[in-house]
């Protein structure tokens, strides 16, 4: 697990390191002859090693706050429709149904209070609660999430336009308000990552868990 851990946060270098390199911003497309083809192939590495540690995430958190009913949503390796690739990665764990049992179909932006998140960038893993409401929504959404969370978990303020915009490369989708009240490891050792996971989701699970209702996933 150390290994698969720190072979995606090498890949995210690896990856990031490449967009600076080859990517030119004002012509939208990678420079020389293999650019396009280094970059599409370092963010499919990166999405088969993603995946290969959903498993032992989702096992890490099972047996707090009701884990055992977390799903993770795919996450394929594809570009931006300028063409250029993402040196990062995520996984998001949500409920997969409501605290009534009903079946949970999330869209992409709802009004739920929020997902467990691990974001992995060439700066390292961040492992919290994310959210990305409209404008009008990002004063009350942030101000419910911080009264509920503790003070170790500090918004990363996610970029809406370019990673090289935050500490962190982080990076969400234009036109959004994103919210990453996270902690932060430059680096993990032993098998510290997945224990860093279930102490996390130890504490934010209750909070999350708390508000998977029917009407947080419209």
């Amino acid at each position: 697990m150390t290994n698969t851990i720190n072979e995606l946060t090498e890949l995210c270098v690896s990856a990031y390191h490449h967009d600076r390199a080859s990517w030119d911003q004002e012509a939208k497309l990678y420079r020389g002859s293999n650019g396009p083809d280094r970059a599409k192939a370092l963010s499919e590495q990166l999405a088969t090693c993603r995946n290969a540690l959903v498993g032992p995430v989702l096992a890490a958190v099972k047996d707090r706050h009701e884990g055992h009913l977390l799903v993770v949503p795919g996450r394929k390796s594809k570009p931006y429709t300028s063409g250029r690739y993402e040196p990062q990665t995520w996984m998001d764990l949500r409920y997969s149904e409501t605290r009534e049992g009903t079946p949970l179909a999330f869209s992409k932006f709802g009004r739920r209070t929020g997902d467990f998140r691990i974001w992995f960038t060439a700066a390292g893993v961040g492992i919290g609660v994310s959210a990305s409401p409209g404008k009008t929504e990002h004063q009350d959404r942030l101000a419910a999430l911080s009264t509920e969370i503790p003070n170790r978990f500090v918004d990363r303020q996610p970029s809406s336009t370019d990673w090289e915009k935050n500490g962190f490369l982080l990076r969400g989708k234009n036109g959004r308000c994103h919210i990453y009240l996270a902690d932060w490891w430059s680096r993990f050792e032993d098998d510290d990552f997945l224990a860093s996971v279930a102490d996390c989701w130890s504490i934010l699970g209750k909070t999350l868990e708390m508000n998977r209702h029917a009407g947080e996933a419209n």
